[in-house]
């Protein structure tokens, strides 16, 4: 044995190589990295932008609750009350089925079963 250790052929082996091979390979993975992060934001972006949307009776138990603590006066939540009313009523109001399409299929009535309890079929 000549007395270099493994550290000292690692050494030498590390002295000996040749670093540009390897700058190719760090900017394809901090490339991908870049990607991962942008594609993690914009996915929390747009989760954020599609939230949960508040309905109209949501906003006014709200200020009910605002006007029941003291924080809106009486005239203020008639007149929120008033605005959100008719929202309400839209809200609320069946939807009128699309011009052309066809009435739901009406559902015979099923037959009381025979005084034996057994059905024939």
């Amino acid at each position: 044995m000549d007395g270099t250790g493994t550290l000292g052929r690692a050494g030498v082996l590390l002295a000996r190589w040749d670093w540009k091979f390897l700058l190719p390979w760090f900017a394809l993975a901090g490339a991908l990295l870049v990607g991962a992060v942008v594609i993690l934001a914009i996915g929390r972006w747009r989760r954020r932008a599609s939230g949960v949307s508040v309905t109209t009776s949501d906003q006014l138990t709200h200020f009910r609750e605002l006007h029941e603590r003291g924080v809106l006066t009486d005239v203020e939540f008639e007149q929120i009350k008033a605005q959100l009313a008719g929202k309400l009523r839209e809200e609320l109001k069946p939807k009128a089925p699309p011009p052309g399409a066809a009435p739901p299929p009406e559902v015979p009535p099923v037959p009381p079963p025979p005084p034996d309890g057994f059905r024939p079929g």
